[in-house]
């Protein structure tokens, strides 16, 4: 019955030896981090105070720098899109102006076609109406080729084939045959 008491009394010493051996270590970290903890609560000194403001005044002036950096930036770029913008505005401007005057010169260009048609519908109506005519006072004396007209035909044609019917004519000469006939 001595021997159990006294197994249990060594492991108790034991148990007591390696405490003794590990409590310093286990205390250190608890007074450590108790330390820390308490100069976390606590206020820093002026030094450290003056240093964090320090600090942060910096990172505020970095942050301020690279603002103004990209606003700089932003500001280059917009000016560049403004001139680009500007030089497309002149551009498209000159183009409208061009565009008119060649509308303007279009129009002026219809017209006269216009003009030219209108003008070469009268002289072919003319020239058919003098060709009639010419055919029935030629149907009395000698017949003559009436000129044959197209409405493809430019006036340059027209012209040639009217002088031409003339010359060939009895109205070549300045008059009518029975004018002549009176006269002598």
């Amino acid at each position: 019955m001595l021997e159990p008491i006294m197994y249990g009394s060594i492991g108790f010493l034991t148990a007591t030896l390696l405490m003794v051996a590990f409590v310093p270590a286990i205390h250190e970290r608890a007074v450590r981090l108790t330390t820390r903890r308490l100069q976390a609560a606590a206020p820093p000194s002026f030094a450290e105070m003056q240093i964090e403001k320090d600090l942060l005044r910096a990172e505020f002036a970095m942050s301020l720098r690279r603002l103004e950096v990209s606003l700089a930036e932003t500001r280059r770029k917009d000016v560049e899109r403004q001139c680009e913008i500007a030089t497309k505005t002149a551009e498209i401007q000159q183009l409208k102006a061009e565009l008119g005057k060649t509308a303007g010169q279009l129009q002026g260009l219809q017209s006269r076609d216009r003009t030219h048609r209108s003008a070469t519908r009268r002289v072919v109506k003319l020239l058919r109406y003098l060709s009639s005519r010419s055919q029935r006072s030629s149907e009395r004396e000698q017949p003559v080729p009436a000129p044959t007209f197209n409405e493809g035909d430019d006036w340059n044609t027209l012209l040639a084939r009217f002088r031409a019917a003339l010359q060939k004519g009895p109205m070549a000469h300045g008059g009518d045959t029975r004018d002549s006939s009176r006269a002598a």
